[in-house]
């Protein structure tokens, strides 16, 4: 029997020093070890279990300032070049998500779809290489591989929006790509107010830039949990037509912003927080951005108040669509611990559809709500949490769901990789049950401002949450999904689904490892080290 799901996986960026993958098909394995083996660091690989495996890089390249401008440069270039081989072989990044409060930068989920229908396969393709737009440092931006053509527009854009005290060509491939460096003057990634402003008109000028060139976001990227780079590639089936955008970001414990949005817009979000949470005021603010000032503090929230924060989210994002706007990108753009996502919307057909949330709350708590009766959709992740044996309680708070999972897997901490690595398997399963169900992710999203602070470190206290809409239509499926009734009962690939837990069980299996070497690896060592000890002072 072969391992499920053979078709999702995941690659996970752990600091300080290690690219992991879970769901460790021979053929991703491959293409990451290709990319790294062209890259500047020396790494080690190694297999957990016959599901997960990992890259043990030298050094600390995955922590903010483990490592100088050129490596990261050439890091970035690894992973996109990673990501690019990787769509050749049909293995197409569904999100990025924040799956640790600790230690875990981006967690990027992959599907395999494998389609003959040209055009089909033309609405996937993407051609090219990929670059990258990377926030670095204080107030720089790295520009990487970018194309002749496009990089002047690009440091112009940004020109016209932020002040730039310096621009640096770093490598110039002749007839080809661009890589520099842009200074801001004034700004900086973790800046408030009007600046703050600013940066987020900057970001969604960059988006909407690339797509002028028929350049597609691939996903944004965090390799050393601050903030986020963007990553484009060619796609020819893009619109000619130049798409309107605007942003949507939630700033403090209770505001939330809406940049360069049409006025309808506007007024509808207005309306939608005043019936779904209520409104102090309204203001405009720097020209083109509104700011609503909301009651209480619905991005610092516990309990119900989490539920309904995010309730109204989804709620805002299901309207817009029936409006005519779609989420196009999720971006974590400030290097603050109570930083939430920047919302991209583009122009599409309106349709209305409705919407459903699976969040991830404290260090072992899982959420789902929606907007309409979804048994089949929650039903499916207690047989696939039940299956692994990963639920300890179920309750409910206000409209959802609440699974209690055992151990830790959101933690993020070392000591609780399995957990981890379990998790992400598992939800790599509730995914594909998502999609099974006609069920589109369109938004992995920090919603909340709270945080810890201590002595020694800090962290966020929840990670991202996941926003659906039930979109069957525009969701692209393997043939082999779409020519079976996946809605039967007992059909083979339903049972798959909740019954083949070979993964889960190597995955647990590594738990048994790691016990194996702290108890009896270590204290062998240890005795070991005691009597070389002893015989070396004798001999002394």
């Amino acid at each position: 029997m072969a391992m499920e799901p053979g078709d999702y996986s995941a690659i996970v960026c752990r600091a300080p020093d290690r690219l992991r993958i879970v769901n460790a098909h021979d053929d991703i394995v491959e293409v990451v070890r290709n990319a790294l083996e062209m890259g500047p660091v020396p790494f080690t690989f190694y297999y957990k279990s016959k599901a997960t495996c990992a890259f043990k890089m030298q050094g600390s390249p995955f922590m903010a300032q483990g490592c100088n401008q050129d490596t990261t440069i050439e890091i970035k270039r690894v992973v996109a070049c990673a990501l690019k081989k990787l769509q050749e072989i049909s293995w197409h990044v569904v999100t990025n998500t924040d799956i640790g409060k600790l230690s875990t930068n981006s967690c990027i989920f992959l599907r395999r779809i494998l389609v003959t229908d040209q055009i089909t396969k033309n609405k996937l393709s993407r051609d090219g290489n990929i670059f990258t737009f990377s926030p670095s440092g204080i107030s720089n931006i790295l520009l990487i591989d970018v194309p002749h053509h496009i990089e002047k527009d690009l440091v112009d854009g940004i020109s016209a929006l932020c002040s730039v005290k310096d621009y640096k060509l770093l490598e110039n491939v002749e007839g080809a790509t661009i890589t520099s460096r842009v200074s801001l003057s004034g700004f900086t990634w973790g800046a408030t107010g009007d600046s703050a402003i600013a940066v987020r008109r900057m970001i969604l000028e960059v988006i909407r830039m690339a797509r002028r060139h028929k350049y597609d976001l691939v996903t944004n990227l965090n390799l050393k949990g601050t903030t986020d780079s963007l990553m484009f590639q060619h796609k020819m089936s893009l619109s000619d037509s130049p798409e309107d955008m605007f942003a949507m970001s939630l700033n403090r414990n209770d505001r939330l912003r809406l940049l360069c949005a049409p006025t309808y817009v506007v007024t509808t979000t207005e309306e939608l927080v005043s019936d779904n949470w209520g409104v102090q005021g309204c203001k405009e603010k720097s020209g083109d951005c509104y700011e609503f000032k909301l009651y209480g503090t619905p991005w610092w929230a516990d309990g119900e108040t989490a539920v309904k924060s995010r309730f109204l989210i989804a709620v805002i994002i299901a309207k817009c669509k029936s409006l005519g706007w779609e989420v196009a990108a999720t971006v974590d753009v400030s290097r603050k611990l109570n930083d939430k996502t920047v919302f991209i919307f583009r122009q599409c057909p309106p349709e209305t559809q409705e919407w459903a949330v699976l969040s991830f709350h404290e260090s072992d708590k899982m959420r789902f709500l929606s907007s309409t009766d979804t048994f089949m959709l929650s039903d499916g992740i207690d047989r696939i949490l039940d299956a692994a044996d990963a639920t300890k309680t179920i309750s409910y708070y206000w409209k959802a769901k609440q699974w209690t999972l055992r151990g830790v897997p959101f933690s993020g901490h070392s000591t609780y990789g399995v957990d981890q690595r379990l998790i992400i398997h598992l939800l790599s399963r509730i995914m594909k049950h998502f999609h099974k169900q006609g069920w589109r992710l369109v938004a992995s999203a920090d919603i909340s401002a709270k945080y810890h602070s201590g002595n020694n470190n800090s962290y966020p206290l929840d990670t991202h949450s996941w926003f659906l809409l039930h979109d069957p239509d525009s969701l692209i499926m393997s043939e082999a999904f779409t020519n079976m009734d996946i809605d039967c009962e007992g059909c083979a690939g339903q049972d798959d689904e909740f019954e083949n837990q070979i993964a889960v069980d190597e995955i647990k299996s590594e738990r048994s490892k790691l016990r194996y070497f702290i108890r009896v690896v270590l204290p062998a060592a240890f005795i070991v080290f005691l009597i070389l000890y002893y015989v070396y002072s004798i001999v002394l």
